[in-house]
């Protein structure tokens, strides 16, 4: 990476340890620049590519995640779900529930499971808009069927386009889709300083509540019929109880 320096002069910003003539030799220089060593890490810092990516989200985990590594301006689409950040809510929503969710809790498990049976979809990809607002990705989920968009709703809604599915069962595999989702996006250097930031982050909490008295917590998801939240349970630490035996 050069740079012109004073009065004409040629600087070349290299990672610390690398000799000056492997930088010197590919570019044809007859003499060695001068230098300027800095760390490794500056070397992550996120270069926006110049192509700038469009992507739609469709999960709404995927929408806070674009919006953390500073990409939320890729943004131009989004599932009927994503409503974090508020200015999110601006963007065409791509996708619907296929039945109505205003209901009770009960009525819309009935419905699922009803769904589920006679193969009907849970959710409406509206493919159309998703083509005409051309993404370069659409981000959807792996981890379950039933919860949110997956890609097997955008593929039979006719909009065949690169797609990134995201699956999470513990924290760490939460850090894992940051770093997915950064990749995909060209930002890898700013998934590293998230996850650097939110570990400390998390060992912090760690070390403030060790002291405290832990009392036992029962995680529900879904009231009726009651559903016990295991599906980040091994990485929330306390005292959870994931079986219920009785409502």
């Amino acid at each position: 990476m050069f740079h012109g320096g004073l009065n004409g002069a040629l600087i070349v910003v290299v990672p610390d340890g690398k000799a000056p003539s492997s930088f010197a030799r590919p570019y044809g220089l007859k003499a060695v620049p001068t230098l300027l060593p800095v760390p490794t890490s500056f070397f992550l810092e996120p270069w926006i590519p110049w192509h700038k990516m469009r992507i739609v989200s469709l999960l709404a985990s995927a929408t806070e995640i674009v919006c953390a590594l500073g990409a939320g301006d890729m943004l131009v689409g989004r599932s009927h779900e994503c409503d974090s950040p508020e200015w999110v809510r601006r963007l065409p929503a791509c996708s619907e529930p296929a039945f109505d969710v205003g209901v009770s809790s009960g009525a819309i498990d009935a419905e699922v499971r009803r769904r589920i049976a006679a193969g009907e979809e849970l959710y409406r990809v509206h493919g159309d808009l998703i083509r005409e607002l051309r993404p370069d990705l659409v981000i959807a989920q792996a981890h379950c069927e039933v919860c949110a968009v997956t890609p097997g709703d955008i593929e039979r809604s006719g909009a065949c386009l690169p797609t990134l599915a995201l699956t999470a069962s513990s924290v760490e595999e939460i850090f894992e889709s940051v770093r997915q989702v950064a990749a995909r996006l060209g930002l890898d250097g700013r998934a590293v300083r998230w996850s650097l930031r939110s570990a400390g982050d998390c060992r912090l909490c760690r070390e403030k509540t060790a002291p405290l008295r832990r009392p036992t917590v029962v995680m529900l998801e879904w009231t009726d019929p009651l559903f016990a939240m295991g599906q980040l349970g091994p990485g929330t630490g306390g005292n959870c109880q994931w079986r219920i035996t009785d409502r």
